[in-house]
């Protein structure tokens, strides 16, 4: 079935490329998604995706030619995309300076270990006021902590909505298979997404963790986390460290590029398991099935195939499917 779909998927793209240039259907395409970790700007999150896109051309895991850059997916495996989760509540809020933002990041980020049972409490406040008062915070900071927990709890919940619709839009309604590379917080991101999953879309998702500040990973996953990561340092219940430090060039060790890319290790290590996933999603089956066949004929008008996604009956095919050799029915 698989290799009979790569066929029909083909040719509705050579057939309805030109009538319908948004079309980027087929269950060849993987799509690799870098997730951010706090603090990151959307262009750093870009930065991340690209860098990704990058070291996994420069290592012979993809080609070039392999990659779809528009919303063509002939002869396509690859897509890159940004799982992004927002820089603070008041990102765009010009009446709040920056070490809000970034206060308020850090407080999602405990408030997504607290849901997730990895903290209290009482951890989590604790943790708060010795960042305020470490990092010379002002004390307005420490008695609105409660209303900054509450309201980030909120934007919580809406970003999971938004990430989690766009996964189903942009990815899995069109039966392109996932693999998420996530970075310190973009980790406890990726476990809140994979709990919006149903089992079939689980099946078609894994994830790289970086830097894992979770005490656990959601998805079928493998990650890696620096021995002289400071932030982990601080974390109570992540996950231990697996790879020792060498060549890193930023202080806290924590960060993607100048740390976990720059250490022979980790690079190794990320880029490892990022193939062996790479790998396993290129063998699956394809989400679709043909439950409609044409009959034989020299000369059709509407030579389609009518195809259902194989797990799901709400995700339908928006587009007709044209078998590019019809010799084959």
């Amino acid at each position: 079935m698989k290799n009979i779909l790569k066929i029909v998927f083909t040719g509705m793209v050579l057939f309805y490329t030109a009538l319908h240039a948004a079309n980027d259907y087929s269950e060849c395409i993987t799509d690799i998604y870098f997730g951010n970790g706090v603090w990151n700007t959307y262009k750093q999150a870009k930065d991340g995706k690209n860098t990704v896109r990058d070291k996994l051309l420069e290592k012979g895991i993809i080609r070039k030619e392999d990659i779809m850059y528009d919303n063509n997916p002939l002869g396509k495996k690859y897509a890159f995309k940004i799982a992004y989760n927002w820089h603070g509540m008041y990102r765009n809020d010009p009446d709040h300076d920056e070490k809000f933002k970034q206060f308020f990041d850090l407080v999602e980020t405990y408030v997504q270990m607290k849901e997730a049972g990895q903290v209290d409490n009482h951890s989590l406040f604790k943790m708060l006021e010795w960042f305020i008062i470490d990092n010379g915070y002002p004390e307005e900071f420490k008695e609105k902590l409660k209303a900054y927990v509450y309201l980030a709890t909120i934007t919580h919940l809406s970003n999971v909505q938004e990430m989690a619709a766009d996964y189903q839009e942009l990815s899995f309604d069109k039966g392109h298979r996932v693999l998420l590379i996530s970075h310190s917080q973009g980790n406890l991101w990726a476990n809140d997404m994979v709990k919006t999953f149903k089992p079939w879309q689980r099946n078609y998702f894994r994830n790289v963790g970086v830097a894992v500040p979770a005490d656990h990973l959601e998805a079928k996953s493998r990650y890696t986390t620096l021995s002289c990561d400071k932030v982990m340092m601080i974390i109570p219940g992540h996950l231990d460290w697996n790879e020792k430090c060498y060549g890193v060039e930023e202080i806290s060790g924590h960060e993607f590029v100048r740390s976990y890319l720059r250490n022979a290790n980790s690079e190794q290590r990320i880029f490892r398991d990022s193939e062996f996933f790479i790998k396993i999603l290129g063998a699956l089956d394809s989400q679709w099935k043909i439950v409609k066949q044409p009959n034989h004929c020299d000369s059709c008008d509407d030579f389609t195939v009518e195809v259902a996604h194989r797990f799901d009956a709400s995700v339908q095919m928006k587009e007709k499917v044209m078998p590019f050799n019809t010799k084959s029915f």
